[in-house]
């Protein structure tokens, strides 16, 4: 087919080969915009887009399809992402699953979801064509699959945290870059215990918050091998079963934002945890086992932005003995440090004097990991 270009009225496609016997069907970005010999597009915005024409003959059942790519403004610059998923460390293909493409806007630090597609028949994904960048690349199995229940989603790169995937960049006109995933197994040796809890948006101990659905929650032994996954139900609440007794970390994992692991201990004193808390803002997600009101008797850091030492203020009801960990954007621990802190009003200053300048959380716990309490500051020589 071909085009008019731009004219006072927009963009005109024409069919070269016009059939009354067959069927014309034309689609702009994957979306359908008509039928018959011609199709209409009063402007683009700037980008690439993709203009389809699909000619069928359903007397002698046959089907073809030509497409054109129309760019817009200054971006002459595009490529194509494509690649195959895999199930574990033998890389068997992956039967069923979902790939999800995520655009890295590095200038504006944002993280958007673009696009997604199911995995051909091959276990092939195909994205295109993209405006050049950096791009994240996710797989996931499908309920379906048989590795859906022991294999955690995945970004190319082999890590299950957007924080730590491998940006796929392209970087030139018609770039064609391979972005295989290969999904991390699981392995739960299966036990007694239990641990549970809730995902809310803005939660605390006085307001709830609202429960989030389908976000995907994500079990770790100290190590940082994964023991399973699972996603919120309509209540905002998940569960891990028949795991062993032993210490884990419980994370969420959701798309730009940062969180905070909860470190939770069960045994046969204890067998079942079933109170995690996970509050999720726009910025952080704060993981913690909660009773007494830790996130009102602990200030924030201060001064801040800080120097060398943080200062943080503690009204208590009891001493402890705390553990404060600094902690990267990505979620990585930097240092820990301990200390024992008394009843009513103390102080503590934390030692930052070998951390680069740049912008941190302090996570603070018992050492019986019962709560967790996050504030953020930033470090400035």
């Amino acid at each position: 087919f071909t085009n008019s270009g731009l004219t006072p009225i927009g963009y005109t496609f024409s069919a070269n080969v016009q059939n009354p016997n067959l069927d014309y069907y034309w689609t702009i970005d994957n979306q359908y915009v008509g039928n018959g010999y011609e199709a209409y597009a009063p402007g683009f915005t700037n980008g690439v887009h993709t203009v389809c024409l699909s000619v069928v003959d359903s007397l002698n059942n046959c089907f073809d399809q030509q497409c054109q790519t129309i760019i817009i403004g200054n971006n002459n610059c595009f490529g194509y992402i494509s690649g195959q998923a895999f199930a574990g460390s033998n890389n068997q293909p992956l039967d069923e699953g979902v790939v999800y493409l995520i655009l890295h806007d590095q200038a504006n630090n944002t993280l958007t979801a673009v696009d997604s597609m199911v995995l051909d028949s091959s276990n092939w994904f195909f994205f295109g064509p993209l405006d050049c960048g950096d791009y994240l690349v996710k797989a996931s199995a499908n309920s379906g699959s048989q590795y859906y229940s022991n294999h955690i989603p995945t970004y190319h790169g082999n890590s299950p945290f957007w924080g730590f995937a491998q940006a796929v960049s392209l970087t030139q006109p018609n770039a064609q870059v391979t972005a295989d995933v290969t999904l991390i197994a699981a392995n739960n040796p299966g036990g007694p215990g239990f641990i549970g809890g809730d995902v809310t948006q803005g939660a605390n101990k006085t307001d709830p918050g609202d429960p989030l659905s389908g976000i995907q929650v994500m079990l770790f032994d100290l190590s940082g091998n994964a023991i399973a996954y699972t996603y919120t139900d309509e209540n905002g609440e998940f569960g891990f079963s028949n795991v062993a007794y032993g210490t884990y970390q419980v994370y969420v994992e959701v798309l730009g934002v940062q969180t905070i692991p909860a470190v939770v201990t069960i045994g046969p004193d204890s067998p079942s945890e079933e109170n995690v808390h996970i509050l999720a803002s726009e910025s952080l997600i704060s993981t913690g086992i909660e009773s007494f009101d830790f996130e009102g008797a602990i200030s924030d850091v201060y001064p801040n932005p800080v120097g060398n030492q943080a200062t943080i203020n503690f009204n208590l009801d009891a001493e402890i003995a705390v553990q404060v960990s600094v902690i990267d954007l990505t979620g990585r621990a930097i240092s820990t440090q301990s200390f024992s802190v008394g009843s009513g009003e103390n102080m503590v200053r934390v030692n930052l004097e070998n951390l680069k300048d740049g912008y941190y959380f302090l996570n603070i716990q018992d050492v019986d990991r019962s709560f967790s309490v996050t504030r953020k500051f930033m470090r400035v020589d």
